[in-house]
């Protein structure tokens, strides 16, 4: 048997580095990688018949929905882009769930979609929880705070002009414009907690990099180095989750920056999510809207205070890893 990886396109000529670590998350289990698959053509695959475990957000194409029969597949930590729910859930696509099912999804949303289908489908957690320490996380842990796109679903001032007038009138709808103009406040609060850890750096990392002129080799490699960049980190926070997951796994104190994430398309993918790391909640909306996160203060990330990451996640990381290692040796 023959064993594939997702692979990615380019969006406006960058790639968001949470798939990649989605990718090596799944690899992990694979003896080895095959062939490539782009998630955004996965219908029109035409090499020989390969296990491929479908893990991650789904997708921009939904047109390309369902993959080939050809490809025998897990769906574990599957998630579908709220917008193109309605385009991907085809007859076709229902009978192909319903074929390959228990739909393992990632949060809660996506299997209740599936299971108003009538295709079986369950809470399965992320498998970036399952990323292995021995693989990226036996690095010395250095005197540094990594912050991974703090606040970044809220636009900076300057950002409003020459934005088209769509997205001004998304930002003023979801209450972001009133955001915006307290970020510079919010990010001092928190940068003024940090001056707290004398002799650490802080380092800055964005999700979305260029892609232009990289080899998907040179994409996964940067991805490994950025699990490594996490692994030594003294503290993380970020606003991504797919920067909080794998410092779960890799078991590195980090917290999750809520702002300006309150909209429901968020909403629904943090359901089942959120709930496994401590969080600022700078939207202040986290008990209103149900999640059972660990709520921590901006106070709470000085230097001194004991950071330690909620293990919710485990159990759902134990049955992840026993779930594709009986697929891949089946």
């Amino acid at each position: 048997m023959q064993f594939g990886l997702l692979d990615y396109k380019l969006v406006r000529g960058q790639f968001n580095i949470g798939d990649y670590v989605q990718s090596l998350a799944a690899s992990q289990y694979l003896p080895r990688v095959d062939h490539y698959i782009n998630r955004e053509e996965l219908d029109c695959y035409a090499g020989p018949a390969a296990k491929i475990i479908m893990n991650g957000w789904f997708m921009h194409h939904p047109e390309c929905w369902p993959p080939a029969s050809h490809l025998e597949t897990l769906f574990v930590s599957f998630h579908m882009n709220r917008p193109y729910i309605k385009k991907m859930m085809t007859p076709q696509a229902v009978e192909y769930f319903k074929a390959r099912g228990p739909i393992g999804c990632r949060d809660y949303h996506t299997a209740e979609v599936l299971n108003d289908f009538g295709v079986d489908a369950y809470y399965s957690c992320c498998l970036t929880t399952t990323l292995s320490k021995d693989n990226f996380g036996s690095l010395e842990r250095k005197r540094k705070i990594l912050m991974v796109d703090v606040l970044h679903a809220v636009p900076d001032m300057a950002d409003y002009f020459g934005m088209p007038y769509r997205y001004i009138a998304s930002h003023v709808k979801s209450g972001n414009i009133i955001r915006s103009m307290r970020k510079s406040r919010n990010q001092n609060r928190i940068l003024k907690a940090l001056n707290s850890y004398e002799g650490y750096e802080i380092q800055w990392f964005e999700n979305a990099i260029c892609g232009v002129g990289l080899s998907s080799g040179q994409r996964f490699e940067m991805a490994r180095q950025y699990l490594s960049l996490i692994a030594e980190s003294s503290l993380v926070l970020t606003s991504r989750i797919h920067c909080a997951l794998p410092c779960l796994a890799l078991g590195v104190p980090v917290v999750f920056v809520k702002y300006g994430q309150s909209s429901s398309s968020n909403t629904l993918r943090f359901r089942g999510i959120i709930d496994h790391m401590n969080v600022i909640d700078l939207d202040g909306d986290m008990a209103k809207l149900g999640y059972k996160s660990q709520e921590v203060d901006v106070n709470d990330i000085v230097f001194g205070k004991d950071i330690r990451n909620p293990n919710t996640h485990v159990k759902y990381a134990e049955e992840l890893k026993n779930k594709c290692e009986a697929f891949v040796n089946g």
